[in-house]
């Protein structure tokens, strides 16, 4: 497996995207999304990944889908997975790339109804089919199953009682047996908030009580 040092470049052009798609939905007024004490959250979007020139993969798109369960003291836990249909750079061969990870999320309220959240955890990555190809090697550069470690960070935004679009960057790590490397990932979407009802005691101070009974 070809491994490489993270790329500067595609990290920032992620980045940058990231904030401005996080950024749009700031100026909304309402505050129906700090009044309600979520449960559980269902979440899909779309996804951009950028990986770095040494893998010889051109960056894609892809989706990604996640279920995650509200804690107390403004925690979630939620399980994540992605999917991005890559091409590599000389031979146009396709290498399909999975992730999936369980995660920590610190959410933190942001003005009436905006939520930045910082995220952190592991799983696994599948870079196209095994490492197999008969006498020429593996079909493309990359290839295999490798650990993963996640951090990153994005916003929630709600739109409806119920429902909040949400922005994330993520930097995922995968290691192999000598070596890591980093790609970044972009996506937008959105979140249903299965089981929401009104927070207990809520006084209408912007801050949402998510604190358990």
């Amino acid at each position: 497996m070809r491994t490489y040092q993270p790329g500067l470049s595609a990290m920032r052009k992620a980045g940058g995207l990231c904030c401005l798609l996080a950024a749009l939905p700031f100026s909304s007024s309402t505050l129906f999304a700090q009044q309600n004490r979520y449960r559980f959250e269902l979440g899909a979007g779309g996804l951009y990944q950028s990986y770095h020139s040494l893998t010889e993969l051109k960056s894609a798109f892809g989706g990604v889908a996640r279920v995650g369960v509200w804690l107390p003291y403004q925690l979630s836990v939620e399980l994540e997975g992605d999917f991005a249909g890559a091409k590599d750079r000389d031979s146009n061969i396709g290498v399909n790339t999975r992730t999936i990870t369980g995660s920590l999320l610190y959410n933190i309220p942001i003005g009436n109804s905006t939520w930045a959240h910082l995220r952190a955890g592991a799983g696994s990555s599948k870079f196209g089919d095994p490492c197999t190809g008969g006498p020429a090697g593996p079909p493309a550069t990359i290839c295999g199953s490798t650990f993963a470690l996640v951090g990153g960070g994005g916003a929630r935004v709600g739109i409806a009682p119920t429902v909040l679009a949400r922005a994330d960057l993520a930097l995922t790590r995968n290691r192999t047996a000598s070596r890591s490397l980093i790609n970044v990932g972009v996506s937008l979407g959105l979140s249903y908030m299965v089981g929401s009802r009104p927070s207990p005691g809520s006084d209408n101070d912007g801050v949402l009580e998510n604190r358990g009974e």
